[in-house]
């Protein structure tokens, strides 16, 4: 008995080494630890956004130097990244009449389709001259939201309605008529 250790003496109680052991207190106090971080840090919010800001700013070279690695070592990342941005600024965001963009969260999708004369995107973009995706309309700057995807064909002719060309054409059309 003289060689047996301390842990051998625990007469049946489990043995953990020290990754279970931290393990399982975490687990225990899960939380209260969550909870007493959770309040530490709405308390000292501005001087870790303070270290984060500093932090970054000392280290901005390693930083990019381990971002450009990763995307060399993966060139289809920064496609993808790109391509992600595109397909979010196209699905999120909308350009008013007067130059300025707004993102807008209830834009609807594109269905793949134009919403007036039913023609698929693909087969529609042949027919288009080249037009090769769907645009979205809009008709007033107040709701942005409230819009429809239309080939260019389309959105030429609601846009023409919108601004009143189409009562326009008509009286024209009326007046050659009656004059010939």
């Amino acid at each position: 008995m003289e060689n047996q250790s301390i842990m051998d003496r625990l007469d049946g109680k489990e043995r953990l080494d020290g990754k279970e052991y931290a393990r399982r207190y975490y687990q225990a106090n899960k939380e209260v630890r969550i909870a007493r971080s959770k309040a530490w840090y709405a308390v000292h919010r501005e001087l870790c956004k303070a270290r984060t800001v500093a932090w970054k700013a000392a280290h901005r070279e390693e930083i990019n130097a381990a971002r450009q690695a990763r995307y060399a070592a993966r060139p289809e990342l920064m496609r993808d990244r790109a391509k992600y941005q595109r397909e979010r600024r196209r699905a999120r965001y909308v350009t008013l009449k007067f130059g300025l963009t707004v993102s807008i969260q209830n834009k609807p999708q594109n269905p793949g389709f134009c919403a007036v004369c039913k023609h698929e995107y693909p087969d529609r973009g042949a027919l288009a001259g080249g037009h090769r995706s769907l645009a979205y309309h809009h008709w007033t700057d107040e709701h942005p939201e409230w819009g429809m995807y239309l080939c260019h064909p389309c959105h030429l002719m609601a846009e023409g309605i919108d601004n009143n060309r189409a009562a326009e054409y008509l009286r024209l059309k009326t007046a050659i008529e009656q004059s010939g």
